[in-house]
């Protein structure tokens, strides 16, 4: 009854991710705006020093983290992230260094030419009818398999269906993402976590710990490749295998130990996580 109640949900999901995706024209534009910025010399750099502050007034450019430079008193480093219609491009960064409150070099990517309609297919009260009690992470896990279907062109391969293995675990981090960067870390409902619809009071997968949760084919989900499911059952595995994936983000973020090799990791801690999205996402 539980499996098949996953299915139902993560299918209704999905039915809506669609009907948001193609309700009206999809946009997608290609990078051909794509502008990389490097400023050292004293006459471009006062230039690109004085957009970048008009930018960021103005919202285009938006500040995430700042650093002092530990070896070098009074030097310090700003990222930036554009934005377009205060929504995140994707693939941006800049990186803005001073030197005592002057700026000594600028380097990183941008995008200019942006003409996308950013206008939503859905009101917020259409929205909530629509999603009702769907969990937030399996939401954001069907959508973001719109993303990864515009930029990524993963396909499908035969067993083991490594690519589409991929795809599921990048719904799964983005799905678990978005939790975070909404709700409050914790246990229980309404609780960013690592386990995926648990909101919906149905479990998933799990990103801490692959093996706590089993599936109908492997028992114990892969938490290794060594373990990869290499059968023709659930496309080759694309849901099966990608907890594989998924545990590799959880740990880079938390730290802790595989079971199945033992190897140990120590993580960049919470406070860091968008570094490890940005390894996942940007680059």
């Amino acid at each position: 009854m539980r499996l098949w109640r996953s299915r139902i949900i993560a299918t209704i999901a999905a039915v809506v991710a669609v009907a948001l995706l193609f309700q009206t024209p999809v946009e997608v534009q290609e990078h051909r705006g794509r502008q990389t910025i490097s400023a050292v010399d004293l006459s471009g750099l006062r230039e690109v020093d004085t957009a970048i502050d008009s930018r960021l007034r103005a919202g285009d450019l938006r500040t995430y983290r700042t650093r002092a430079n530990a070896f070098l008193p009074g030097r310090r480093s700003e990222r930036l992230l554009q934005y377009y219609q205060g929504i995140p491009v994707y693939a941006t960064d800049l990186n803005r260094q001073s030197d005592h409150g002057v700026t000594t070099s600028v380097f990183g990517t941008l995008f200019t030419g942006i003409d996308v309609d950013t206008t939503p297919g859905l009101s917020a009260e259409a929205a909530r009818t629509v999603f009702g009690d769907l969990a937030l992470d399996i939401v954001a896990h069907e959508l973001a398999h719109g993303v990864t279907h515009f930029t990524a062109a993963l396909g499908d391969t035969g067993p083991p269906n490594e690519p589409g293995a991929i795809n599921e675990a990048f719904s799964d981090i983005i799905g678990t993402a978005v939790e975070f960067y909404v709700q409050e870390s914790g246990t229980g409902l309404l609780r960013a976590d690592y386990l995926l619809g648990e909101d919906a009071d149905v479990l998933i997968r799990s990103l801490r710990d692959p093996q706590e949760i089993a599936n109908v084919v492997t028992g114990p989900y892969p938490d290794h490749y060594s373990n990869l499911y290499r059968g023709p059952l659930d496309r080759g595995g694309v849901h099966l295998n990608a907890p594989i994936l998924g545990h590799v983000y959880y740990l880079a973020i938390e730290g802790g130990t595989n079971r199945t090799s033992g190897q140990s990791v120590a993580g960049v801690g919470a406070a860091n996580r968008l570094q490890i999205e940005r390894i996942f996402f940007l680059l």
